[in-house]
């Protein structure tokens, strides 16, 4: 599927398959700033991490319907802002 850097998706299914490389579940993981920054470009810190060092995707668990999850594209081109 492409998808834009940051973009958020609800996948069909409760497991992350092969085919959805550059996909991360949105479970509230802490990632470093150094190692993903265009993605901390997009997100900040609006959910959670430090700003500085850390950041953190969204946590949707709660709000995908039962067998369905919510997957953030972490691979992509940036979107394009007005």
């Amino acid at each position: 599927m492409d998808a834009y850097l940051g973009m958020i998706a609800l996948y069909p299914t409760a497991y992350i398959p092969d085919g959805a490389k550059g996909w991360m579940p949105c479970r509230g993981q802490i990632m470093k700033v150094s190692q993903e920054y265009a993605l901390f470009t997009q997100l900040g810190y609006a959910f959670g991490g430090d700003g500085k060092t850390t950041f953190a995707l969204p946590n949707l668990v709660d709000q995908a319907p039962k067998g369905l999850q919510y997957l953030i594209c972490v691979k992509g081109p940036l979107p394009i802002r007005p």
